[in-house]
């Protein structure tokens, strides 16, 4: 079987790797500001905040990457794309629906 065939199948392209990871960051940026900042950017002034924005991006981003790579893949870019974040946008919100009661 080919290798090349093989590689390409679980590759992500580029445009959508760049989307993902802006999206995640902005999504984490959000997130921080309400919640660590209480509506402000003064989080970002604490090096142990940085520490726990940059664990919870690379876990966001490593969840979007999952769910793009093992779901979806008979549909190509922006429809893969729109999925994909659809998925992790549902999770997110079950997720902090169900950890906030």
């Amino acid at each position: 079987m080919n290798t090349d065939l093989k590689r390409k199948r679980f590759l992500i392209p580029l445009p959508n790797l760049s989307f993902y990871v802006l999206f995640i960051v902005g999504l984490t940026t959000l997130l921080f500001y309400v919640d660590e900042g209480y509506y402000s950017f003064a989080w970002m002034t604490n090096l142990g905040a940085w520490f726990v924005f940059s664990l919870y991006t690379f876990i966001f981003l490593l969840i979007i990457l999952l769910i793009d790579a093992f779901t979806f893949r008979s549909l190509y870019n922006s429809k893969k794309v729109f999925a994909s974040l659809s998925i992790f946008f549902l999770l997110l919100v079950g997720f902090l629906f169900f950890t906030a009661i």
